[in-house]
C-alpha cells in the first residue's frame, strides 16, 4: 500500500499541498546580525585565551587565527562571486556540505 500512494504522489493523482511559510524580514535581519556577530564573540573569547598564555605561544597562535581567518574570508568572496555566476549554494558553507 506505501508503494501505490507514494507511485500516487508522483504520477499526480494525489494532490500535493504546500504549506504556506511566511518568515519575517526582522528575522531574517537578526540572523544577518548574527551572523556577523559570532566571528567577533569568538574572537574576543580567543584573545581571553591568549592573555593567559605565554607570549610567544599566545603570538604564534594569533598570527595563525589571523592567517584562517583571511583564507576563510577569501573563500567566501570566491564562494560568493561563483554564487552570483551560477545562482547556486549561497554561502561557503552550503558549498561545503
Amino acid at each position: 500500500m506505501k508503494e501505490t500512494l507514494s507511485h500516487a504522489h508522483v504520477v499526480g493523482i494525489l494532490p500535493v499541498y504546500a504549506i504556506p511559510i511566511a518568515i519575517s524580514w526582522v528575522n531574517q535581519v537578526d540572523a544577518g546580525r548574527l551572523d556577523i556577530e559570532m566571528p567577533a564573540m569568538l574572537k574576543e573569547q580567543m584573545v581571553k585565551v591568549f592573555s593567559v598564555m605565554k607570549r610567544s605561544l599566545a603570538r604564534r597562535l594569533w598570527f595563525i587565527v589571523q592567517r584562517v581567518e583571511g583564507f576563510y574570508k577569501a573563500a567566501s568572496f570566491a564562494s560568493l562571486l561563483v554564487f552570483l555566476y551560477t545562482g547556486r549554494y549561497r554561502n561557503l558553507i552550503e558549498r561545503a556540505i
